[in-house]
């Protein structure tokens, strides 16, 4: 998911537009019969790009004029200019439990689609905000398989509508075909702590030697030996502050002359922290033994597990687990220390069944025949090698008609296919950036060295 971010942001860069076209556009809208609003030289821009794109997908200039330029501002960001004559509207709906949701353009090649929404809570509960988390419910739903990832690129207060951008990557080409958008679950307004002195005595709690477990015995959440011993599990209940119940000290003790502190958090979407020990003393961070101190006051490990009775009480999208840190403080020292809590919770969860079909179509895109490939795909999204069977990661080199060249070595493996899964499928990692080029200015590419044919 990470890549997919990464390819986000590198994809999603600098928009320009041809000012000829641009000025002809913008004088077609001036003599449109529609109210004309004051627009800045910025948002003359965008109106501009989005009435290219419209007139590029064949939708009539005052479709886009209507439409696209209301979204255009916040989409404009997320726009690599190759993509921009390719965004086509979808302007679709559905409403469930008061929140709206509007997919209001995409665009496709056939290997990654972006999708452009709106979320709008249209009974004015205040149920969204900034921080609007889609809790990963949602994605598109194509047949196949597919991976998705989701920003939030603003919101705003005023109309309580959130505007969001999906990136996803698909197993197979959905062009032309029916997809669904989905979304079950919403999460605005959760809460931030801060750091703050829970007022526990640890050493009050301290009991002598604690009855403790094997690793194995629980479900832990990374490559823990199995014989590596935890604290028994929900041997007291200990509040962290007064009013909050979503996470309590479980137990506490000494083991193998290390302090062991387990947490038990109760059923929630996302609540998280992080607990420090904290003797007063100032931290130095140039110092020689601030690694010590630092062990000292975050723990030198912290052990994330589920035991069979958290499996039994998690649900859907919610989970309950226990937390267990060490730290490397002397047990004759600890009631020199405080425990500090920094707690992120869950705010406001809104559900329901949003579901919104339409069919997804193309962009341009160029094939080349090749040795060593089934083909070399240039789309605007960026180049793919398909079927690849060389050595090691692809080289492609596009030349220009100017006498320019691109050579893109950067490649991720997305897939393998054939006989004996010799056959790979790269996408360039989306580097590719078409630029003023565009494709009628290709003269020909190649693969590592070799002269591919165009299909």
């Amino acid at each position: 998911m990470n890549n997919m971010k990464h390819h986000i942001d590198e994809k999603m860069e600098k928009i320009r537009v041809n000012d000829t076209l641009k000025k002809d556009i913008l004088e077609k809208m001036k003599n449109e019969e529609h109210p004309k609003p004051k627009l800045s030289l910025r948002v003359k821009k965008i109106v501009a790009i989005a009435a290219v794109a419209a007139l590029i997908a064949a939708y009539p200039l005052t479709v886009a004029a209507q439409h696209l330029p209301e979204i255009a501002e916040w989409i404009a960001p997320f726009i690599n200019e190759n993509l921009t004559d390719y965004v086509y509207p979808v302007e679709k709906s559905c409403t469930d439990n008061g929140i709206q949701v509007t997919l209001e353009s995409a665009v496709n090649d056939g290997h990654h689609a972006q999708i452009y929404f709106t979320v709008q809570d249209v009974d004015g509960k205040d149920r969204l905000g900034e921080d609007l988390d889609l809790c990963d419910t949602d994605g598109i739903s194509i047949g196949g398989d597919s991976a998705s990832t989701t920003s939030v690129v603003s919101y705003d207060a005023e109309t309580q509508t959130a505007r969001c951008c999906t990136y996803t990557t698909v197993s197979d080409d959905i062009t032309d075909k029916s997809v669904t958008f989905h979304l079950g679950m919403l999460m605005a307004h959760t809460t931030k702590t801060g750091v703050f002195d829970t007022g526990v005595s640890l050493s009050d709690l301290l009991t002598g030697k604690p009855e403790t477990i094997k690793a194995k015995s629980v479900m832990l959440f990374d490559n823990t030996p199995d014989d590596t011993l935890l604290l028994k599990p929900d041997v007291m209940k200990i509040p962290l502050r007064e009013g909050l119940d979503c996470v309590y000290i479980s137990n506490i003790g000494y083991i193998d002359g290390q302090l062991h502190i387990q947490y038990k958090w109760e059923k929630s979407f996302d609540n998280h922290g992080w607990f420090y020990l904290d003797n007063g003393e100032p931290i130095d961070y140039d110092s020689e033994d601030f690694a010590l101190r630092r062990e000292q006051c975050e723990g030198t490990c912290t052990y994330d597990f589920r035991t069979r009775q958290d499996e039994k009480q998690r649900g859907f999208n919610s989970f309950v687990k226990h937390q267990e840190q060490v730290f490397a403080v002397p047990e004759g020292e600890l009631k020199n220390y405080r425990l500090l809590a920094d707690l992120y919770l869950d705010g406001n969860i809104t559900e329901g069944t949003w579901k919104v079909s339409y069919k997804m179509q193309s962009t341009e895109k160029l094939v080349y025949r090749v040795k060593n490939a089934d083909a070399i795909e240039i789309t605007p999204f960026g180049v793919y090698v398909l079927g690849y069977s060389g050595e090691g990661t692809p080289r492609v080199n596009i030349s220009y008609t100017d006498g320019s060249s691109y050579e893109n070595n950067y490649f991720e493996l997305e897939s393998v296919t054939g006989w004996f899964r010799k056959k790979r499928n790269f996408c360039g990692q989306g580097r590719y950036d078409l630029g003023e080029q565009g494709f009628d200015k290709i003269s020909s590419v190649s693969l590592d060295g070799e002269e591919a044919t165009r299909r």
